[in-house]
């Protein structure tokens, strides 16, 4: 029925629709914005300051990290910091220096803004030496403690050299582990026995894991639910679950 006394607000649908439309165009009108160019390897790893996203760290499979400005696309500095892969960077909670990991088993702490003036011999701040091997990093987001992931899950305090604690769930080596920004004692791990599992600082022992029917790669929490969570899989599928009902 075309009758406009039983359609009020068809202007103002079709006006709406007009304004999603243009909006569409315009983000789909030129996708690419730009490429960081610089890496002599194919790129790992990557990660933004949390606190204002800028500047963006990345990690590359022969070992070298660079500190982009992403408003220029400009390199501010790269070093050679791992014999091997970078399996992951995690700026800390200050946003001032960020960690890095790689296949020679050592987690490293770098400045974001290095004092030194020769940007071509740049050494981190610290340097600890891991007795497994690792294949990924995350920190927390309000202490100065730090996850890795590979043979075990490990607890890192930024002024011990020294492990706080480790957790294991099973033989399998964990592929990656990601701190709830919202509930910051929450922490999460996926492994190579298809397997994801939930932890609790608070507790010895992790609290509950369940499988999958393949890997899942990256972990991903919800800002503002810190029950919810979202699982890069191996299926080429993404999977959102709640902590409070894994069963579906």
């Amino acid at each position: 029925n075309q009758d406009p006394a039983l359609h009020p607000f068809d202007r103002a649908r079709e006006y709406a629709r007009a304004v999603v439309a243009t909006k569409l165009d315009r983000i789909f009108a030129k996708p690419f914005i730009g490429a960081l160019d610089g890496h002599k390897d194919a790129v790992f790893c990557m990660s933004t300051v949390r606190s204002k996203n800028l500047p963006f760290i990345s990690g590359s499979c022969d070992g070298e990290l660079k500190v982009w400005d992403l408003a220029q696309r400009k390199c501010f500095w790269s070093v050679a910091a791992h014999n091997g892969f970078v399996r992951g960077v995690a700026p800390d909670q200050s946003g001032k220096t960020f960690y890095s990991c790689g296949d020679d088993k050592l987690i490293k702490q770098w400045a974001l803004e290095p004092n030194s003036l020769n940007l071509e011999d740049l050494t981190p701040i610290n340097t600890i030496v891991s007795p497994n091997s690792l294949t990924g990093i995350d920190h927390h987001w309000v202490d100065s403690q730090f996850a890795t992931s590979g043979d075990v899950v490990t607890i890192w305090d930024s002024a011990r050299s020294a492990s706080l604690h480790t957790y294991k769930w099973g033989a399998d080596s964990i592929l990656c582990v990601k701190f709830n920004p919202a509930e910051a004692c929450l922490l999460a791990s996926s492994g190579s026995d298809r397997g994801v599992c939930l932890y609790d600082l608070r507790a010895p022992v992790p609290m509950r894991k369940f499988i999958l029917s393949m890997n899942s790669n990256k972990i991903a929490w919800n800002p503002q639910e810190p029950f919810n969570f979202v699982l890069a899989n191996e299926d080429h599928n993404v999977y959102s679950f709640d902590m409070r009902n894994l069963d579906k």
